[in-house]
């Protein structure tokens, strides 16, 4: 006799759940999903129209011809040399950047040739470390030794970019256990796509953010020195990469390994950052502007004489740009000035709040280690805006300029190291990871619908 309706039901949430349950299933929707996206907003998005790709691009090819330091070309000014051929492609794309009623044409896409090597400023990139621009490097120096086009140059760089950051999230998410569901909902969020398919160094700084979280957890069911080594050193490149996210260091804490191993490894952490940061120290210029002076050293005087003003700031800075943060987080792609609908962007914070709720179940909420890594998260996202009001708000400034929501995805992403607290998962487990799963179909087809309305439609 066929099954009632309610035993129907019954299998299918058993079958439902069973399968949604499983982190290969989850890693394997991942890496096919965010190939997609990642492949399709790569070769879509106009050249040099990630935020700052032309200043990263110059940074991956000055790498590519062995050169890990920048050089100070005035005394404002830090760079090096490099492929003439990318700057004037760059130039080619100059009026698009801010000016929404700008569109490409076919004349931006005549390649101009290799070869020859030009001094260029780029100094708000020349002082990353190399690391997460490797891939970039290599295929700018494959891409010229074959004699390729430039702007293929730049797609093969981006493309790199994007398979390095697939496989470490891929990676992150396989081992993450109960927390693959966050870590999953964060990585395909439009930012983070488009972040990955960019020549920059954020994609793989936020894949490296994410495989160091599930590393926590996965430490907290079965520590190991060897696992706390490699944390360290994921969370010692992405603290050289932003200084402020050094702070992710304080997670090495609450993991049950000898305390000497801890301590060491969070001194590992921010020895690094600070090693790398020293080594740069005299190539990190502030430009000045007249009439609103931007001068570190005066800044933080101003804040320790009147520490009472900081609320007002911060109130100040959520009031102008609170909507703008919130928007970004979830994306913003292009030179900010690609928009995502409204009802999107709140569908979006929605599945990030079914992800939560299906997580936190799973966190033993008890744990020392639990309060380490909010703690950490805080730590971080108060430190990028210290940061910023230091080196890119005019002395006395009310708000903070400068601040972006991308730059919250990594603290984000930390919320995954959260301990586990294991045993059975609910019944409505498998539910909630099918509406998350499904989610990026949603992502995928608006993100790219944006880009094209952004770049292409109207275009002569």
């Amino acid at each position: 006799m066929p099954p009632e309706p309610a035993s129907v039901f019954v299998n299918r949430q058993k079958f439902f759940g069973s399968f949604f349950q499983k982190r290969t299933s989850f890693s394997f929707v991942y890496f096919l999903l965010v190939t997609l996206g990642m492949a399709l907003a790569a070769t879509l998005m106009p050249p040099f129209q990630n935020a700052d790709e032309p200043a990263h691009i110059y940074r991956a090819d000055q790498i590519s011809h062995g050169q890990l330091l920048c050089k100070n070309l005035s005394s404002f000014i830090c760079g090096g040399r490099v492929d003439g051929g990318l700057v004037d492609a760059a130039a080619a794309f100059h009026a698009i950047p801010f000016h929404r009623e700008n569109k490409v044409t076919q004349a931006m896409f005549a390649d101009p040739d290799w070869g020859r090597r030009v001094a260029r400023e780029f100094s708000n990139t020349a002082i990353y470390p190399p690391a997460f621009y490797i891939p970039a490097a290599g295929a700018l120096a494959v891409s010229r030794r074959l004699g390729l086009p430039v702007l293929q140059g730049v797609l093969a760089a981006r493309l790199a970019t994007g398979a390095m950051s697939i496989a470490i999230g891929t990676a992150s998410i396989a081992i993450a256990g109960d927390a693959a569901i966050w870590l999953f909902a964060v990585l395909l969020l439009p930012m983070s796509l488009c972040l990955g398919a960019a020549v920059s160094q954020d994609g793989p700084m936020l894949a490296a953010t994410a495989l160091a979280a599930a590393l926590c957890r996965r430490a907290g069911e079965a520590p190991s020195p060897r696992r706390l080594a490699a944390i360290a050193a994921l969370l010692a490149l992405v603290g050289m990469a932003r200084p402020p996210y050094a702070a992710f260091a304080l997670v090495l804490l609450g993991l049950r390994v000898r305390w000497f191993y801890r301590v060491a490894g969070m001194l590992c952490v921010l020895a690094a950052t600070a090693g790398w940061a020293l080594l740069n120290a005299n190539r990190v210029h502030v430009w000045p502007a007249p009439g609103a002076p931007i001068d570190p050293g005066a800044q933080l005087r101003g804040m320790l004489a009147a520490p009472g003003r900081l609320p007002g700031i911060m109130a100040h800075t959520w009031h102008h740009l609170g909507p703008g943060l919130l928007g970004g987080f979830i994306g913003e792609p292009g030179w900010l000035d690609v928009d995502l609908p409204w009802t999107y962007q709140c569908m979006a914070w929605a599945m990030l709040g079914v992800a939560l709720v299906g997580f936190l179940p799973a966190v033993r909420l008890r744990a020392a280690a639990t309060a380490l890594v909010p703690a950490a998260m805080v730590a971080a996202a108060a430190g990028m805006a210290l940061l910023l009001y230091l080196t890119q708000s005019s002395v006395g400034a009310a708000e903070i300029d400068g601040l972006q929501g991308r730059y919250f995805l990594p603290p984000a992403l930390l919320l995954a190291a959260l301990p586990s607290a294991g045993g059975p998962r609910p019944r409505w487990w498998g539910l909630f990871h099918a509406a998350i799963l499904a989610f990026p179909l949603v992502t995928i087809p608006v993100t790219i619908n944006a880009i094209v309305g952004r770049y292409y439609l109207g275009a002569h």
